[in-house]
């Protein structure tokens, strides 16, 4: 049995750091070494819900984070573009009162 859990991140330190942890292994196993989402500052972002399956022993085994566009919360893919192509501020500019 598995339970799908959602929280905001500022709530629960511990299972962000785990989630955070589980996916550098993913991504390790993987052969993936450097990626932006390596930065954790968004456990401390009032602007991440972060979704969480775990087991009956509450390990998490998948998981996502859902980032708010906001003025002074850049999303982590705006940042990643941005360093090649800043039309994604306007962009996303455009879109995130939505």
């Amino acid at each position: 049995m598995f339970k799908i859990r959602a929280f905001w991140a500022l709530s629960d330190r511990e299972t962000c750091e785990a989630f955070a942890e589980g996916h550098r292994n993913v991504l390790l196993e993987n052969g993936i070494k450097k990626v932006t989402s390596a930065d954790n500052s968004w456990m401390d972002s009032p602007m991440v819900y972060v979704f969480v399956c775990e087991d009956e022993e509450a390990n998490i085994v998948g998981g996502a984070r859902l980032h708010i566009a906001a003025e002074n919360h850049p999303l982590p893919m705006q940042t990643a573009i941005s360093q090649v192509d800043q039309r994604i501020n306007t962009y996303v500019e455009e879109f995130s009162p939505r």
